[in-house]
């Protein structure tokens, strides 16, 4: 008998301590490891994922015809999430596919265009001025449009081109998202090419090619008039309604500028016509954990850097909202340029705390970037948590779903991680608060908040976080 326990025991602590197997980028993986929602999104934007294992191609068509399509759409759904349909790279068959059987499912339909040279290839493609320079590496010659002689109509009439059909399949289209990351940008090398050029030169305001902070206020103006005029206007035009948004845009402003998370402060500006503002808060973006002489590169110095960069480039963006919509593009993914003592990612705790502290300062929905992107075959383990953990967080608050429908955000400071201060996060919604704590150095403190005009309220901060509901009679109630 107590062989046969000491067997049965190390076979159980085997099963423990085994490593888990790869995950797969597949539905059934996905379905597995991505957990059903316990609190209804219906009339709320859901989540979106970049890119899902939806079948691609012919297999949408086959996958349509004999009904996994819509098995899929609708494990999606349960999930707070759905699939968006590829505009571009796929013939328009197949992205019809997909979109009827959205619509059928009493799904939402949201275009993506994978193209990220929507603007750079169709407003200049007329352009008679070209300013010849170097491609990054300031080496290789390369030749750049110039800039001012950009034509929005060109590029207006092939997204037309792109969407009519969609809109006489009598597809009723709720959004379109691009990825559209090429010129017009401000990279220097750009500057250095149009600075140069005489015969572009004449065509820029006087002193704009002299400056470089001149030529990026100049040229971020452009690129909002164009998102504008191509991107925007169109979608508007064929589908009332329908919202529109492009990564990385985001609005910005002189008193309180949008500070990315490399730290890069933006000049006064916003998204035009679009509808949402798309940051991307990304893991990546930190590069270099801050340490002090003799500090070893923990990871509670790590997560503290990561939550540092990414929530003050949340809090600038949301500080500069102005009515439009705040849809970021978010990740835990860390670079994989760093050195291997150098690649420590945030951990799952300090994420799902920052995408909580993220929806309480008053972002409308979140698109998830995957982790191994675009390497399908190497294992999504970290990549299907880092969407398991946004969704959960989403579940979470969705308890408490008048606040994220309605409530207004109490807190759009910049966090202050250099010393001990902790962190909070709240929205007020007629009278009631709820509001997020957390303790950023492991030790359990407090942190005083005023729920309205005259009131102050200490409140604990734990190390694990603390969420509170605060009620019209001044009852506080914790609640998780």
């Amino acid at each position: 008998m107590r062989v046969l326990f000491l067997a049965t025991l190390l076979q159980a602590q085997a099963a423990v301590t085994a490593p888990h197997p790869p995950a797969n980028w597949d539905i059934p993986t996905f379905e597995r490891m991505v957990q059903p929602m316990r609190h209804a999104t219906a009339g709320r934007l859901p989540l979106f994922v970049w890119w899902l294992p939806t079948p691609q191609g012919d297999g949408l068509l086959i996958s349509r015809a004999n009904g996994s399509l819509r098995r899929w759409v609708d494990a999606l759904a349960i999930r707070g999430t759905v699939a968006t349909v590829q505009v571009g790279g796929l013939p328009v068959e197949d992205s019809l596919a997909l979109a009827r059987t959205l619509q059928e499912a009493g799904q939402p339909v949201y275009f993506v265009f994978p193209k990220q040279d929507v603007l750079e290839s169709t407003v200049w493609k007329d352009c008679k001025v070209w300013a010849a320079g170097k491609e990054f590496d300031l080496r290789t010659p390369h030749s750049y449009p110039c800039l001012p002689l950009a034509d929005g109509k060109i590029g207006a009439r092939w997204m037309k081109e792109q969407l009519l059909p969609f809109r006489a399949a009598g597809i009723r289209v709720s959004g379109v998202w691009f990825d559209d990351e090429r010129l017009p940008y401000p990279w220097v090398p750009v500057w250095q090419a149009q600075r140069d050029s005489a015969d572009c030169r004449r065509y820029y305001p006087p002193g704009v090619l002299d400056d470089l902070e001149k030529f990026r206020q100049y040229v971020l103006a452009l690129r909002s008039k164009l998102i504008s005029q191509v991107m925007a206007d169109p979608v508007h035009q064929l589908f009332p309604g329908a919202i529109v948004g492009n990564f990385g845009e985001v609005n910005s402003g002189a008193e309180v500028p949008y500070e990315d998370t490399y730290g890069l402060k933006f000049p006064a500006g916003d998204v035009g016509t679009a509808d949402a503002m798309m940051p991307g808060y990304y893991g990546l973006s930190v590069h270099q954990p801050a340490t002090r002489p003799g500090q070893a590169l923990t990871q509670q110095v790590v997560d503290r850097q990561y939550l540092q960069q990414m929530l003050t480039s949340a809090t600038t963006a949301a500080a500069n909202a102005r009515g439009k919509l705040h849809i970021p593009y978010v990740s835990p993914l860390p670079s994989s340029d760093l050195p291997p003592d150098k690649t420590i990612g945030i951990s799952r705790e300090a994420y799902r705390e920052l995408l909580r502290h993220i929806w309480l300062r008053g972002a409308s929905c979140m698109f998830l970037f995957g982790l191994a992107y675009p390497d399908w075959h190497a294992d999504q383990t970290a990549s299907l948590n880092s969407i398991e953990d946004a969704r959960s967080v989403y579940d979470e608050l969705l308890a408490f779903r008048p606040f994220l429908d309605k409530g207004t955000p109490m807190n759009l400071t910049r966090p202050d991680f250099d010393g001990k201060a902790p962190l909070w996060s709240g929205l007020r919604l007629a009278g009631q608060c709820l509001v997020r704590t957390f303790s950023l150095d492991g030790q359990a403190t407090t942190v005083t908040i005023t729920p309205s005009p005259g009131w102050r309220l200490k409140l604990k901060a734990p190390p694990q976080g603390a969420t509170y509901l605060i009620h019209r009679d001044g009852r506080v109630e914790q609640v998780g």
